[in-house]
C-alpha cells in the first residue's frame, strides 16, 4: 500500500512541475488520514535504498510527505524534518 501511495506522490509531483499545480489542491484529492505517515517514510527509505527513485524525485516526495506531516499531525515543524529529511537525528541549522 505504502509503496503505492509513493508511487502516486511521484505522480503528483510531476503534475506539479508540469502544470504548476496547487500542492492542497492536489493532497486534497490524494490524502488518507488513515494513512500511516512514518511507514510511508520508511518505505520511501527502502525505496531510495534500492535505488529505485532518484535523488531528486525522493527529495520532491520527502516535501510532500513533510507538508503532510505538517499539516496532519501536531508535530513541531523541526521534528517532523528530522524525521523526513534527517532519518530520525536532530538536524542543525547553520
Amino acid at each position: 500500500m505504502y509503496r503505492k501511495f509513493i508511487e502516486l506522490l511521484r505522480i503528483v509531483t510531476e503534475e506539479l512541475i508540469e502544470k504548476d499545480g496547487n500542492l492542497e489542491n492536489i493532497l486534497l484529492e490524494v490524502d488518507d488520514p488513515d494513512l500511516n505517515l512514518f511507514k510511508l517514510i520508511e518505505e520511501l527509505r527502502r525505496i531510495e535504498r534500492d535505488n529505485l527513485i532518484d535523488t531528486e524525485e525522493a527529495d520532491t516526495v520527502k516535501v510532500i510527505i513533510a507538508y503532510l506531516f505538517q499539516r496532519n499531525t501536531d508535530m513541531d515543524i523541526e521534528d517532523i524534518y528530522s524525521i523526513v529529511f534527517g532519518e530520525g537525528k536532530k538536524i542543525i541549522w547553520n
